[in-house]
């Protein structure tokens, strides 16, 4: 019996309720979902030797934000090949080219879409344009 591939995704969000609901969404996809509620914790778990294929991860956070996160993130090279992602609630123009530069793939806003939407993107595949997917 062949075992289906389960995607490693590293939710990085400080919204704890959001994060219950993406664990409790992850159930329904092949996927290993870990959680960290700030930047600090997210790349320990990276620094633990978690190599993910997807990381989301939020912007606005106390401490280290996102910007913060992904910058370390990259110059630690932790999780190369990770297809990256920003869930934010805020879109801040001023990082976008930042954020290209550093190689993200797309910007998804979290309050337009469900946990469920973006695990489903996960697993199936992102649009190629980095800050509209398509389905």
């Amino acid at each position: 019996m062949e075992t289906e591939h389960k995607k490693k995704v590293l939710l990085i969000d400080d919204d704890q309720f959001l994060a219950q609901l993406y664990l409790k969404n992850a159930t329904q996809y092949p996927v290993e979902l870990r959680v960290a509620f700030s930047g600090e914790e997210g790349l320990q778990i990276l620094r633990d030797g978690f190599v993910p294929e997807n990381i989301l991860l939020d912007i606005t956070m106390p401490g280290m934000d996102g910007v913060e996160t992904l910058t370390k993130l990259r110059d630690e090279k932790l999780a190369p090949n990770a297809d990256i992602t920003i869930l934010s609630n805020v879109h801040q123009a001023e990082h976008e080219e930042d954020f290209k530069k550093l190689g993200i793939q797309r910007f998804l806003p979290k309050s337009f879409l469900l946990p469920s939407q973006v695990l489903g993107y996960v697993v199936n595949g992102f649009g190629t344009d980095w800050a509209n997917p398509s389905v």
